[in-house]
């Protein structure tokens, strides 16, 4: 489903670009597809990339399953309104599940720049830092934010220096703690953010909202126009913070895993 007002060329254009801010450590062109492996962390690095007619041929899918298995890695497929129409329900007929239902929102970049000033409900010196490249710091302080362990170091640090359109990494610092952290990625007039996260002890703070403020302070800076962001679509909190800021629903996208016996 896509909102009123959103064309498929624009799904088209959004599913391409935020494709490039996660690129994977193993990328195979499929016809118009493209099979993603990156070794177990995250469905968009491990996943086939839709946006675009079915292979012109038959036996595909088991092409693309003995991929997966080669890897020692589930199949599973990023499906949008990009994909081909009737493919969801085919590989559903196939015993794959859906899963991580996840939403896009957009916004005007110069509004959310330009919103309420972020201000936190902490009795501390904020600080804001920005960089081009995410220094050791970053990540691990995007690490610990997430509550993922050290081991996966390697993957982000692998996937970040792979990205080629221009990006900014911010940090907020309170008391010389990482309150929060994020990420910008600017092509062709849009700035996607990622890696929007706030520490579990600053959540309810303030904290979010400076941080998507600065993000789109940052992509304005760089010649934005547009934002967007993802969203899995069940957390009411996030999604309650991007409307405030001006941020609207454009459409969804899902996953289709088979599970590997």
């Amino acid at each position: 489903m896509i909102a009123n007002g959103i064309d498929t060329n624009t799904v088209q254009l959004l599913e391409q670009l935020a494709f490039n801010t996660w690129p994977a450590a193993m990328q195979w062109r499929y016809g118009d597809w493209t099979v993603r492996c990156s070794g177990a962390f995250t469905k968009r690095a491990n996943s086939v990339f839709t946006a675009g007619p079915l292979p012109g041929h038959d036996g595909w899918l088991e092409e693309i399953e003995t991929f997966y298995k080669r890897q020692d890695l589930p199949p599973q497929f990023h499906l949008s309104p990009a994909s081909p129409v009737g493919l969801d329900e085919l590989l559903e007929r196939c015993g794959y599940n859906k899963d991580t239902v996840t939403s896009v929102y957009i916004a005007d970049c110069r509004a959310a720049a330009e919103s309420l000033p972020g201000t936190s409900r902490l009795n501390t010196t904020i600080e804001v830092l920005i960089s081009d490249q995410p220094n050791a710091a970053w990540i691990g302080g995007f690490l610990e934010a997430e509550g993922f362990p050290e081991a996966r170091r390697p993957f982000y640090e692998g996937l970040f220096a792979r990205i080629a359109p221009r990006s900014r990494f911010i940090t907020v610092v309170a008391d010389g703690r990482t309150a929060g952290l994020g990420t910008v990625v600017i092509e062709r007039g849009w700035a996607g953010f990622i890696n929007v996260v706030t520490h579990p002890a600053f959540r309810g703070q303030g904290i979010g909202k400076q941080i998507v403020q600065q993000l789109a302070a940052e992509a304005l800076l760089l010649g934005a126009q547009r934002l967007y962001l993802q969203v899995v679509a069940d957390n009411a909190p996030a999604i309650a913070l991007y409307q405030k800021l001006g941020f609207t629903w454009a459409y969804d996208y899902h996953y289709r895993v088979k599970s590997v016996t």
